[in-house]
């Protein structure tokens, strides 16, 4: 099996590494781990299980210490989800990451500051006082909405999809994901075009001044075969185009 993708630190790096190489390679890695089960894979399926397992990869895309995951714990585990594709299941359900109960603006996000396993945080006021008076340095690291739409309609679809993207464009983070599935190819460049003027319009800013990264992963509901997994990548605001993720086949 090959190491999970993880935003680690590289060598001589102080901070892990969410730059826009890294949500490449994680857009690579998270495409590349579905197409080798696509043989297994039932689209006719319901998709809160993609949801569920797309959740659960970028949990574990999270570095292990010092980021939260937040985002609502994993359905995966603590019931049975119906006819879940075992094809995926090496793809570890990690609710023990997926810590919070629900989500919070978004599906997903990878933050630093603070955690709900510190012992202080039922405490009320004493842990906001506590925290907010030392050198506090709040910052969402990523975050992520998945939306599969609806399958057939690609008007439907579409709009599902463009409206939960919607949220990040205000939202400041280091990475941005959407994860979606379209119907068609004319689908996804009609998508493709909205996510161009999304990336445009993003003004936000990390915490040290950088512009965000925008991440689109596409798995279609048709065939693979016809429409193979791929993505884009991009910088927020003025800049060259999207970057093509190809899924290797």
């Amino acid at each position: 099996m090959d190491e999970p993708f993880c935003f680690k630190k590289t060598e001589g790096q102080d901070d892990f590494d969410y730059s826009g190489d890294a949500a490449a390679r994680a857009g690579g890695a998270f495409l590349q781990a579905f197409w080798k089960r696509k043989s297994a894979l039932d689209h006719a399926k319901a998709t809160p299980e993609w949801t569920e397992t797309v959740l659960d990869w970028f949990a574990e895309a999270a570095p292990q210490v010092d980021v939260v995951v937040d985002a609502r714990r994993s359905k995966r585990g603590m019931r049975k989800m119906p006819s879940f594709p075992e094809c995926l299941a090496e793809i570890a359900p990690r609710f023990e990451r997926r810590i919070g109960t629900a989500e919070c603006m978004v599906d997903l996000s990878h933050h630093r500051f603070l955690t709900y396993k510190d012992p202080q945080y039922e405490k009320g006021h004493d842990f906001w006082e506590r925290a907010y008076a030392k050198e506090a340095k709040p910052e969402a690291l990523l975050v992520l909405e998945s939306e599969f739409g609806r399958q057939r309609n690609e008007k439907a679809n579409s709009h599902r999809v463009l409206e939960d993207a919607s949220k990040l464009v205000a939202l400041a983070a280091r990475v941005k994901v959407v994860v979606f599935g379209s119907n068609t190819r004319a689908e996804q460049q009609r998508i493709k075009g909205v996510a161009e003027l999304m990336r445009y319009q993003d003004r936000t800013v990390t915490r040290d001044g950088d512009k965000p990264t925008w991440l689109w992963l596409d798995l279609p509901w048709c065939s693979w075969d016809e429409l193979p997994p791929s993505g884009w990548v991009g910088q927020a605001g003025e800049g060259p185009a999207f970057r093509t993720i190809a899924c290797r086949t």
